[in-house]
């Protein structure tokens, strides 16, 4: 029943980034919001191949703020 808050950076900054966004899509028990690597990605500054458009769309969405 554990509770896992990401303050963003899920892409970049690992081998797998694709599979860090799928996990915490997928996850009841896991919240993020969008941080500067986000931000870099939607705003085309860097890519990722992996990362589909669903994958995209999903990050675009994140908030910048949440409160749990």
């Amino acid at each position: 029943d554990d509770l896992v808050v990401f303050v963003g950076d899920l892409v970049r900054k690992g081998p797998d980034s694709a599979a860090v966004v799928e996990r915490v899509r997928r996850a009841d028990n896991m919240f993020t919001v969008r941080g500067n690597n986000e931000e870099k990605l939607l705003r085309g500054e860097k890519s990722l191949e992996r990362l589909s458009d669903d994958d995209l769309a999903w990050i675009e969405s994140l908030p910048v703020a949440i409160t749990v």
